[in-house]
């Protein structure tokens, strides 16, 4: 079987290496182009705010709980003043700081990791404060209230160490900072208008 005839096409003309027009690569873009780069994810700052609000309303449970018991005394003593004061301003930075990583703001970042900081300083007062209470009873019940006191403190520490970590990690940062660069529109950028003859 022969095969048909096909009309023969000219070859594109090629050109030698000296002088000739080699091909030129065109460019990628300029580096930080925006829409090259996956935007970050907000894993990070929708759980810290989530964790933040939580701590809030337990801070607001706490708080209650507080003044409802120290009540029982009459009249209070400074420290305590001073742990009730602790609480309202934690209760105050992890909602309004959580309710800003909701929205993108990088304020609620700063504010979840002062009132997470400020969350396991009132413990740490808390822990000293119990110590000095016991130290007047008898070693064993002093010991036994004392590490009941630690072992409380751990578990509700953990989720304060939690949320400042998820804050402060650079994901979170990156996350908020995406929202608040002004974002340009994908194409090629726009140059002078046409000038007027």
């Amino acid at each position: 079987m022969t095969q048909p005839n096909y009309p023969q096409y000219p070859q594109q003309p090629q050109y030698p290496q000296s002088g000739g027009y080699p091909a030129q690569p065109y460019p990628a873009g300029p580096p930080g182009y925006p829409g090259m780069q996956p935007k970050p994810s907000g894993g990070t700052a929708i759980t810290a705010g989530v964790l933040a609000v939580l701590g809030a309303l337990w801070a607001l449970i706490s708080l209650v709980a507080s003044i409802v018991v120290l009540s029982e005394y009459g009249s209070l003593l400074a420290y305590s003043y001073i742990g009730l004061g602790l609480t309202a301003i934690e209760a105050v930075l992890l909602l309004v700081g959580g309710i800003l990583l909701f929205m993108k703001k990088p304020a609620g970042r700063w504010m979840v990791i002062v009132g997470c900081a400020l969350v396991l300083l009132s413990y740490a007062l808390g822990m000293v404060m119990t110590a000095v209470g016991t130290s007047g009873l008898d070693s064993s019940v002093g010991g036994a209230v004392v590490g009941g006191a630690a072992a409380g403190l751990i578990i509700v520490a953990v989720p304060a160490i939690a949320t400042l970590v998820l804050a402060a990690v650079p994901p979170t940062g990156r996350y908020l900072r995406q929202n608040a660069a002004p974002q340009q529109p994908m194409g090629h950028p726009q140059g002078p208008g046409p000038q007027g003859w």
